[in-house]
């Protein structure tokens, strides 16, 4: 076996280095999970509410529209139930 200068064998060496690689990856997906369903739930919840705001506001105006339409066409039979009365 190689040793080096502190008679450590590169195989020690090695299997540390991989040891080390996999916990940062671990860390490092656990991390990224975490921040994932803690984003994916608050902007979906968002996302969510904006849309349903959307939604009511569109059906709020179209409802105001069609108010107006009936007021308008409930004056004009009354004009002309009081000429024709």
């Amino acid at each position: 076996m190689i040793t080096d200068k502190t008679g450590e064998t590169n195989v020690k060496k090695t299997k540390f280095s991989v040891k080390l690689a996999l916990g940062i990856i671990a860390i490092s997906a656990a991390e990224l999970t975490a921040a994932f369903l803690v984003v994916h739930t608050v902007v979906r919840s968002t996302i969510y509410d904006n849309a349903v705001n959307i939604v009511r506001r569109d059906m709020l105006i179209r409802a105001r529209e069609i108010d107006a339409c009936f007021l308008k066409h409930s004056q004009l039979v009354e004009h002309i139930d009081t000429a024709l009365g």
